[in-house]
């Protein structure tokens, strides 16, 4: 087990969520309340995946975890781009945490590839990664 409060992507992940709750908040709440519910309920997934395969045994269940922060991070992006298409984000605003979470997604797929190729060099063996740069 890794203490996940050590990877800048976690960090990263969890700054980004926080963003987006405030951000989401300014919503209108008759007809768009979905729309913010599902933007928080997704950003926060990621950080919650990558928190949740720390806790895992070995370098295969952290992987198997890290694997599904991606896709909620897609999620993110395509709800943010459904609020500034119908207006509730300003577009300059939804530019900037498209960005964002492009580059997280960067920092994710580096993560999971380091953590394929450790899962390889140690296969047969269950070690925590202990290099935590991304």
């Amino acid at each position: 087990m890794q203490d996940f409060t050590k990877l800048r992507v976690w960090d990263r992940a969890s700054r980004l969520a926080v963003r987006i709750d405030h951000e989401s908040r300014t919503f209108p709440a008759s007809g768009y309340g979905w729309l913010a519910a599902q933007m928080r309920r997704s950003s926060a997934s990621v950080a919650a995946n990558i928190a949740e395969g720390c806790g895992r045994d070995g370098p295969r269940e952290f992987a198997r975890f890290l694997q599904m922060a991606p896709g909620s991070a897609l999620e993110t992006r395509s709800h943010v781009s459904h609020a500034a298409a119908v207006g509730i984000i300003a577009r300059r605003r939804s530019m900037a945490l498209d960005q964002e979470l492009c580059e997280l997604g960067r920092m994710l797929n580096r993560l999971i590839q380091r953590v394929r190729a450790s899962k390889s060099r140690h296969a047969g063996r269950q070690e925590p990664i202990t290099r935590t740069t991304d």
